[in-house]
């Protein structure tokens, strides 16, 4: 729980240098406030903290202006201004030098703990006609420590707690570990050169600088390490390599004394490089509303908690598009409810928030940080490893992007195929529930990047034209027998029909047209049907003639909407027109001519005439 105020604070620490103040920070659990906004201090107070919770403690960390005595005196002084409870302050930083103790043989190495019963000032002493002599004694120190710390000492001093120290020595013992972000060759290369001079090694040459770290951490190193491998998405780049460079799984050290972590999008390469794989579960709503919370001033959502989980819903739930948000917000002083209404804007709009670039505490330099740009660089390396799986993907950004039957995705050449397929596509968490038989769901902003993607690469009008293709092969006519299938493809359809790139060439595909159209009428749709036999009258007339017979059909089916809805006016001269036509061409005893008398007797009974409407069925009957 949060502390109401700074009297709640019982910790300080105190860093004098930057690098020394990240080490700190690294180990919040929690920050309450970044930059001294929210608890505010003391008016005689100069200094500047940072406060949060490292495991149940609330902590200030106090940040100096400069190093030396006179600076770090003048900071706790300031600090007991404003953090009035604080009862233990802690100097945390980088030590200049350790003494060398001639009374005792006990050599001092990096890692061991070292406690003392006192604090002698360094620079008190007296100028003498020899020379300036330091005060060392216990009867020259500050001041003697108090009972509690006393008692504390005392109980470190016994053997179980020396012992405790001993037995413990993971906690403990010297060493370090190194973040690599695996992006590109480029950064890979002079991340690994920049490894190779840390630890010492002479004469790195760019083109050995991977091996000789191998073989330096494998064979030479005395400490222990941890090398932890970031965004490691790329399987070739893994698995394969190149002509200039091998495999980076072939380069990873082995030894007891290191060990190695993997961060990835790709469960298929995670299982490569790993025995052990930990998966990252979804952002829940409590987890997404601390991470605004944390990141946008303030950090108090209570009051507009249904608008930030209305935003969090939109990102689906991504951290990194919960980060650049609320950057977003904070960069251009808008408020959540007015960010989430930009979400839902037009698409090209919703691409370029997506794509804005933003800084956060933890990125990368020189690293894409936009979501839209982190999503094309996973799509890219899809494409580098199945041709497939991008076809699959740029397919499913063209129709609806949730409950995407896979009966509808294009053919592979086998079931293994498709399995290896969509499990890749889902390896990099562009689709959910890919299990057999399930519908497939695209990811909300995977579907957006990979449209962005197509469009600026004069890909989009390609994918509609295969979309459209398979569709007029796999959607099935509207017999009742096929209703749970061509209700499943319904919206798939039917967000293909409205794309602009479709109906600029939906000449070609009034096959397509009529079958969606026909369904809609069994479903009841009528309004959406009319609009698409409407589209298909228009093209047959053009392309063969008012007096056609696929023009026909298509009036017939019009006409037969325009009596569904009750419009028996329009329907009533529709069929009046093509029984006309296809007396002159078909005969008055062709079966599609007699259908269409048969359709206009239910009109003229629809409309009271019942004298027409028999003489009509009638003819019917004697014909049949």
């Amino acid at each position: 729980m949060r502390p109401k105020d700074r009297s709640e604070f019982s910790i300080a620490i105190i860093c004098a240098l930057t690098i020394e103040a990240n080490a700190v920070i690294g180990l919040f659990d929690e920050f309450y406030d970044r930059y001294g906004d929210q608890y505010g201090k003391h008016p005689r107070d100069a200094a500047a903290y940072t406060v949060g919770r490292i495991g149940k403690h609330n902590v200030v960390l106090c940040h100096m202006p400069e190093m030396g005595k006179a600076s770090a005196a003048s900071v706790a002084a300031s600090m007991k201004f404003t953090y009035t409870e604080v009862s233990l302050a802690l100097v945390v930083g980088v030590c200049g030098g350790v003494p060398l103790l001639s009374s005792s043989n006990t050599p001092i190495f990096l890692g061991d703990v070292i406690i003392s019963n006192a604090v002698v000032r360094y620079d008190y002493g007296r100028q003498y006609p020899d020379g300036f002599r330091r005060k060392k004694r216990i009867t020259d120190t500050l001041g003697r420590p108090s009972q509690e710390i006393r008692t504390l000492l005392s109980q470190l001093e016994t053997r179980m707690a020396h012992s405790n120290f001993q037995d413990e020595p993971t906690m403990l013992d010297p060493g370090f570990y190194i973040l690599l972000s695996i992006v590109n060759p480029e950064i890979v290369e002079q991340t690994y050169i920049n490894i190779a001079q840390m630890l010492g090694i002479q004469d790195v040459k760019p083109a050995e600088a991977k091996e000789q770290v191998k073989d330096h951490l494998s064979h030479k190193s005395a400490l222990k390490w941890l090398l932890i491998f970031d965004n490691a998405d790329d399987m070739n780049m893994w698995t394969k390599g190149s002509n200039s460079a091998p495999a980076l799984k072939d380069l990873m050290p082995r030894t007891e004394q290191g060990r190695m972590i993997f961060t990835t999008r790709n469960r298929q390469l995670a299982v490569k490089l790993a025995p052990t794989e930990i998966s990252i579960s979804k952002v829940d709503e409590e987890t997404g509303i601390k991470m605004l919370q944390m990141a946008l001033p303030g950090g108090d959502l209570s009051d507009d908690r249904g608008t930030a989980v209305a935003l969090l819903s939109q990102l689906t739930f991504l951290p990194l598009a919960i980060m650049q948000a609320a950057a977003f917000v904070k960069e251009n002083s808008i408020s959540l409810g007015d960010y989430l209404t930009l979400l839902q804007e037009q698409e090209p709009e919703v691409v370029e928030l997506l794509s804005e670039d933003f800084e956060t505490e933890g990125r990368y330099q020189d690293v894409p940080n936009p979501v839209a740009t982190t999503w094309l660089v996973s799509f890219q390396q899809i494409q580098q490893i199945d041709q497939l799986a991008a076809e699959y993907l740029s397919f499913m950004a063209c129709v609806n992007p949730r409950n995407i039957p896979q009966s509808l995705l294009p053919p592979a050449k086998s079931k293994i195929q498709m399995v290896k397929v969509l499990g890749l596509l889902s390896a990099y968490s562009f689709i959910s529930d890919q299990a057999k038989h399930n519908p497939l769901n695209l990811h909300r902003l995977v579907y957006l990047a990979t449209r962005s993607w197509m469009r600026r690469n004069q890909q989009f009008t390609l994918f509609i034209r295969k979309t459209a293709e398979r569709l007029t092969e796999a959607f099935p006519n509207d017999d009742h027998t096929d209703r749970n299938l061509w209700r499943a493809y319904l919206p798939h359809a039917l967000s293909l029909l409205e794309e602009d790139e479709f109906k600029g060439q939906q000449e070609q595909y009034i096959d397509l047209l009529e079958k969606v159209g026909d369904c809609l009428v069994s479903d009841g749709r009528y309004s959406e049907a009319e609009a698409l036999f409407c589209d298909a009258r228009g093209i047959r007339q053009r392309r063969n003639g008012k007096a056609h017979l696929s023009t026909l059909v298509s009036m017939s089916k019009l006409a037969s909407v325009y009596s569904c809805q009750g419009r028996f006016t329009e329907a009533e001269a529709l069929n009046i027109e093509v029984l006309e036509t296809r007396n002159q061409i078909l005969g008055p005893e062709h079966r599609d001519t007699l259908t269409t008398m048969s359709h206009l007797a239910g009109v003229y009974y629809e409309k009271g005439h019942h004298k027409q409407a028999e003489t009509l069925r009638l003819q019917v009957l004697e014909t049949t």
